[in-house]
């Protein structure tokens, strides 16, 4: 399964309705045992609302509505559904081969990805636009290339490992690992020419401090260098363009600058994305409480080209359908730390929370899949194996 969400190559085989299905039968045949059918209405059931209201926008389309819209929820948790049962199972050792294979198989595709970059840095970028010839997308994907989905979910698994690297205390050699595959991840995270998965890698990696401080003077020793941080954020920025000089986050840094201190607008913060999402707010306002019909232009152009799912969610379902879809991953989250985690380590989970939040604002996320099996299966799995104190041997 885990091949699937990892491997270019095996994704080309399989759509995502059949993913769907394909993670289903995985439950029924091997995860059931451990995860009733209850337990798994108890999680969705939150998703129903959700999944009306887009029956409604979408001019009552039961396929597109729905179904769609539900499958997408599915493939987004249903690895949560599959890590809480490989933790209930209580096998350490398969836990620990399960984990460290899906980290291997993401290194593996991270590593094709770097070779390509070395003929162009912009390969992860061309594998997104819309623009690029579907013959050389598919070439790059055969060839194991990584695109956006792989982009995103590294940035979550280098703000996962810098969050459990801050509460190993103990030096060891998978303390060294960790920091060697965290220093990678990053290292990634700067090479894939994404400016929003740079920013917000940087902001939740930055919030494991801020809830690591456990002490008063701590937290406000981290509160003075936030402050401060933001104040000299024209000067970082800066110094981050002069690093990127020549490359697409170089020019896209240099645009960000000039539309908050220099002469440009502000509302051209990110192009056309940003005046594309502040139309989807202003057709949010005009139904905030159930939403929109979006089959009819240009609710449909500005629901698709808004650029984010979060904003998507709340101009075609209002605001019971943002909570019903916000409240879905809230619980899955909640069952999945509370198998993981002590209780008191629960707020070092939070950055990934909070980058995956942020990555849904300004992403789509409702077809990338690969952010979810790292957020939902690797770093929990990790988290388990070196924080829990039954596990702390492997």
């Amino acid at each position: 399964m885990g091949a699937f969400y990892c491997f270019p190559q095996l994704r080309i085989l399989i759509r995502f309705d059949q993913l769907a299905y394909l993670t289903a039968l995985y439950y029924l045949c091997f995860v059931a045992k451990y995860v009733s059918f209850n337990q798994v209405v108890n999680l969705m059931k939150y998703a129903i609302p959700f999944c009306l209201l887009m029956f409604v926008a979408k001019g009552l389309n039961f396929k597109y509505g729905f179904l769609h819209n539900f499958m997408g929820l599915w493939n987004l948790v249903v690895p949560s559904i599959i890590c809480i049962g490989l933790f209930l199972r209580n096998r350490p050792r398969e836990l620990f081969i399960i984990t460290w294979t899906a980290i291997v198989m993401l290194a593996i595709t991270c590593l094709t990805t770097l070779t390509v970059m070395d003929e162009s840095e912009n390969v992860m970028r061309e594998l997104t636009a819309g623009t690029t010839d579907e013959t050389y997308a598919m070439e790059l994907r055969e060839m194991g290339v990584g695109g956006f989905g792989i982009a995103y979910a590294m940035g979550a698994f280098a703000v996962g490992l810098f969050a459990l690297f801050k509460q190993v205390k103990k030096w060891n050699i998978w303390k060294w690992i960790i920091l060697a595959m965290l220093v990678f991840s990053f290292y990634f995270v700067t090479q894939a020419q994404f400016t929003t998965l740079l920013i917000i890698t940087i902001v939740g990696a930055a919030t494991t401090y801020l809830l690591n401080a456990r002490t008063k003077e701590k937290k406000i020793k981290v509160i003075i260098i936030t402050i401060g941080l933001i104040f000299l954020l024209p000067v970082i920025v800066q110094i981050l363009i002069g690093l990127y000089q020549d490359t697409t986050i170089g020019m896209r840094l240099s645009r960000m600058y000039d539309s908050l201190w220099g002469a440009g607008n502000v509302t051209d913060v990110s192009g056309t994305r940003s005046m594309y999402q502040i139309n989807a707010i202003k057709l949010f306002l005009e139904s905030p409480i159930w939403g929109n019909n979006i089959t009819q232009q240009p609710n449909a152009f500005i629901n698709s080209a808004c650029h984010s799912t979060l904003l998507a969610v709340a101009c075609s379902t209002g605001i019971i359908g943002v909570w019903s879809y916000l409240k879905t991953f809230h619980a899955t989250f909640q069952q999945e730390i509370n198998l993981a985690i002590d209780s008191n380590l629960h707020k070092s989970y939070y950055p990934i929370v909070i980058y995956y939040l942020l990555f849904a604002f300004f992403n789509p996320i409702d077809a990338i899949t690969e952010a979810s099996w790292i957020i939902f299966v690797i770093i929990p799995s990790l988290f388990k194996l070196y924080l829990s104190h039954n596990y702390s041997s492997i």
